[in-house]
């Protein structure tokens, strides 16, 4: 009997990263070659587009979404003999709920450094994904041993395959120093479907810095009498008994001497003695545990200038209480009436 085919047919859920199976009952003897074919269904046009060729398999993508899929089956016998072809459609296929796979979390896992969750966010052509930070101390991940680091944080995730890098970043606090980070990453379409929630864990501690300054500053009056406050950043653990100091300059740059009296004060109000010098404020970072860091000097932005003293000008003065007084009474106190105006106007 020539080969021939019945009961085709498509096996497998239609919805988008599944892969559906083409089957039949082949009948003629020995089956050879036999040939499948994919082919799409246009929506607007009604074509058929050839998709895939020479597999009963094929794995459903983001283009199959809102169409048809057909599977045609060529029966072919062992000596080369085709027969007739019979096809079955597919239902229509649809959109697959998000879903995330290779998630990790990558960044420096310092104290205040910068992590992000990354990963492959696949269902929907646009969406946003929920990611929540948490800390542990246990470098086993334990869904209900963790401790929240962080709100529940919205990331706009595009395009139905997605490399989320840089959208989810969090910077580890101080409080998180020696535990492990784990991400709660959720992937979620734009209606807010949500899909299934990965967690992730570090795949070492958090380390502590060394104590450092991140910033160093002098504001204030550069003038005699005025006050000049000093403000750092400190990081590295927590801070124990940081090390500062005023110093007075000859020049600017040069080694500068201490100024008695206010070491360890964040505030220095100037003396008639650094009038034309310059102030610079040093801070020596010092950890609770008693790690020193590295000395940073701020420099002064200009010389100090000599308090600058207004006599009061009596005249002037004089001429303003008369003013003001012309001002209450409708004239000068000492102003005499203008024979020349007529009375009552």
């Amino acid at each position: 009997a020539p080969p021939s085919v019945s009961n085709v047919r498509i096996v497998g859920d239609a919805v988008e990263g599944i892969t559906i199976k083409g089957v039949g009952d082949y009948f003629g003897g020995r089956e050879g070659p036999s040939k499948f074919e994919w082919l799409r269904k246009n929506r607007d046009t009604g074509d058929f587009l050839l998709v895939s060729a020479g597999t009963s398999d094929y794995t459903l993508t983001k283009d199959d979404v809102g169409c048809c899929l057909t599977f045609v089956y060529i029966p072919i016998n062992f000596e080369g003999q085709e027969g007739t072809s019979l096809s079955a459609m597919s239902p229509v296929v649809k959109q697959a709920p998000p879903k995330l796979t290779n998630v990790k979390i990558i960044g420096d896992l310092r104290e205040n450094g910068k992590v992000t969750a990354t990963g492959i966010v696949t269902g929907g052509t646009e969406g946003s994904s929920r990611v929540q930070w948490y800390k542990t101390y246990s470098s086993t991940l334990d869904e209900s041993n963790l401790e929240a680091l962080s709100t529940s944080k919205i990331a706009k995730v595009g395009g139905l395959l997605f490399l989320a890098i840089g959208v989810l970043a969090f910077r580890i606090p101080l409080g998180a120093v020696g535990c492990y980070i784990v991400a709660k990453y959720t992937p979620m379409t734009p209606d807010g479907d949500s899909g299934e929630s990965t967690f992730v864990i570090s795949d070492r501690a958090v380390e502590t810095l060394p104590p450092s300054l991140n910033f160093l500053s002098i504001i204030g009056d550069y003038s005699e009498d005025g006050i000049l406050t000093a403000s750092y950043g400190y990081v590295g653990g927590h801070e124990g008994k940081s090390i500062y100091n005023w110093y007075i300059h000859e020049v600017e740059g040069d080694f500068g001497s201490p100024i008695s009296g206010v070491s360890g004060l964040l505030q220095y109000r100037i003396t008639k003695e650094a009038i034309g010098k310059f102030i610079s404020f040093q801070c020596t970072p010092v950890r609770d545990d008693g790690v020193v860091g590295d000395k940073r000097i701020c420099m002064g932005q200009e010389r100090i200038r000599p308090e600058l003293r207004v006599e009061p000008n009596s005249t002037l003065q004089n001429r303003l209480i008369r003013a003001w007084c012309a001002n209450i009474n409708g004239g000068w106190p000492d102003q005499k009436p203008d024979s020349r105006r007529p009375s009552g106007s």
